[in-house]
């Protein structure tokens, strides 16, 4: 399990990007001589930071336990050793 000030810190970035995407959409509800379909060009970016931050932190931090590899384990690496020693 990561440390609770990992665990903090993503909480806070999250909540970062989702103020940042709803901020992007205030341009929507209000006049401003800003172009809109420059916030139809951003929100979707917005939205990429967000998941792949998020793709990254389960990658990084969620990993189980690793499987131990099939073709290592005892009986396996021996017949290998075998095939080796007999060619």
């Amino acid at each position: 399990m990561p440390p609770i000030i990992i665990i903090a810190a993503y909480a806070l970035f999250q909540f970062q990007f989702c103020l940042v995407f709803l901020h992007s959409l205030l341009i929507l509800r209000k006049e401003c001589n800003y172009p809109k379909f420059v916030v139809g060009l951003l929100s979707p970016n917005a939205m990429f930071f967000y998941f792949l931050f998020n793709d990254f932190y389960q990658s990084a931090y969620k990993k189980s336990a690793p499987k131990p590899d099939k073709a290592v384990e005892g009986s396996d690496k021996e017949k290998l050793a075998e095939s080796t020693k007999s060619d």
